[in-house]
């Protein structure tokens, strides 16, 4: 039996002011920019702005971002586990905010619309890309979505996403949730092959 996986808009995100842990003591500080795979359909991080020190700070996680206090010991241990300080994000990796109206097509060439939001899983922070046709056309069209991992390539040069072939397009969050939710396993040790990314 499947476990509702609970969905968040990135963008609702950026600016809360978070709990985080860093091996010693507990911080508050605030969202300035969140990271994200364009086509393993992966967040990955943050940066935060402590409240005490004048340097953002580069957060990698696993798990999402409390945003209420900490209280007891035992989450305190267990969010600085689940935090942890780096210095880079490895490549292919990119800021939320230039992802957002990147242009999406199909590898035959059928142009999708663009990125209007990204939203993620909060169980295992696995993307959903909310597609929007720009301009008056726009209006008059529904938005679509897909899930991060069916795009084959992202050209930050062109600011294009290509997605897969066959890639499946949902008419509602809630659909493209249920399918990211029956495709989970299939990520468990996916090596990306053929998963590219141009600067």
């Amino acid at each position: 039996m499947h476990t509702h996986l609970a969905s968040q808009k990135l963008g609702n995100i950026l600016q809360k002011r978070v709990f985080f842990s860093d091996g010693l003591e507990q911080q508050q500080g605030t969202i300035e920019e969140a990271y994200l795979h364009p086509t393993r359909g992966e967040l990955l991080g943050f940066i935060i702005k402590p409240e005490n020190k004048t340097a953002p700070l580069l957060l990698a996680i696993n798990q999402l971002l409390l945003l209420k206090p900490v209280n007891t010991e035992s989450q305190l241990a267990a969010l600085s586990h689940i935090i942890s300080l780096v210095e880079e994000l490895g490549d292919g990796v990119m800021p939320y905010q230039e992802f957002l109206t990147a242009e999406v097509i199909t590898e035959d060439g059928q142009y999708c619309g663009c990125i209007a939001e990204v939203y993620f899983c909060q169980e295992g922070l696995r993307t959903i890309y909310q597609l929007k046709t720009p301009g008056l056309r726009g209006l008059f069209s529904k938005p679509q979505f897909v899930e991060g991992s069916h795009s084959d390539f992202y050209s930050r040069r062109y600011h294009r996403l290509i997605l897969a072939a066959g890639a499946p397009r949902f008419a509602s969050l809630t659909e493209a949730v249920e399918g990211l939710q029956q495709t989970a396993l299939a990520f468990v040790g996916d090596d990306y092959a053929g998963k590219n990314f141009q600067r």
